[in-house]
């Protein structure tokens, strides 16, 4: 699979297109008090959560800038696929390889939580992130190669049944009390068996690339 171009550069697979409009309408909470989609569908929920819905169809439109697909996200962090190409990101040793922005690398380094939503990446495709991706183009990024990756919390938004909405709160997949008035928008795992890879080298041109956006960083 390779990645589609968008005025010269490569659109990441994860990225959401503007065609790629939300569905299912407004959730809202059942008699029994989990947060739905007015007409539910089979794979609404996953890990107890309420996913938000979007169409697939990747390409149509434009690419929103710092917006992510919450389905090709999901399948990225449970299946180990790149967020560059959506191809595995194995390396030769069945172990998976990230790609971290300097953030999430020294947390790890400082014995903090390993956990990550930043999708793994391959190793064809990393010249190519470090060049245009701006969470990893403008800081120290670290690669590492990971055993295995075990899914640990949901970034989304909390419904409250009253009707308040509290976005961009990440909650474990332990908080059992708060997950039924979530709706996900990216898979966080934890990552184990971590160890530290070179990292390729990125392109010469990098300093004289488009900038998209202002940093705002991907989540």
């Amino acid at each position: 699979m390779r990645p589609p171009l968008w005025r010269g550069l490569t659109v990441p697979y994860v990225t959401r297109w503007s065609g790629e409009a939300p569905l299912g309408g407004r959730p809202r909470h059942t008699t029994g008090g989990l947060l739905a989609y007015p007409i539910p569908q089979e794979g609404d929920w996953t890990y107890g959560v309420l996913w938000a819905r979007t169409a697939s169809d990747a390409g149509r439109g434009e690419p929103v800038s710092h917006a992510i697909h919450t389905a090709r996200q999901l399948t990225c962090m449970r299946d180990g696929l790149c967020q560059m190409c959506g191809n595995p990101a194995r390396t030769s040793q069945g172990r998976t390889l990230w790609l971290l922005p300097a953030n999430e690398a020294e947390r790890i380094r400082g014995n903090g939580t390993p956990w990550t939503r930043t999708p793994p990446t391959c190793h064809p495709c990393m010249p190519t992130a470090l060049d245009q991706l701006p969470w990893l183009r403008d800081g120290d990024a670290s690669a590492f190669s990971v055993a295995a990756a075990k899914p640990a919390a949901v970034f989304g938004d909390i419904h409250s049944p009253g009707g308040h909405v509290e976005v961009d709160i990440t909650v474990a997949l332990d908080e059992t009390g708060t997950l039924p008035d979530l709706l996900g928008r990216q898979l966080l795992v934890t990552l184990s068996g971590l160890c530290e890879e070179p990292i390729v080298p990125r392109s010469p041109w990098a300093p004289y690339l488009r900038r998209s956006s202002p940093d705002k960083g991907p989540y």
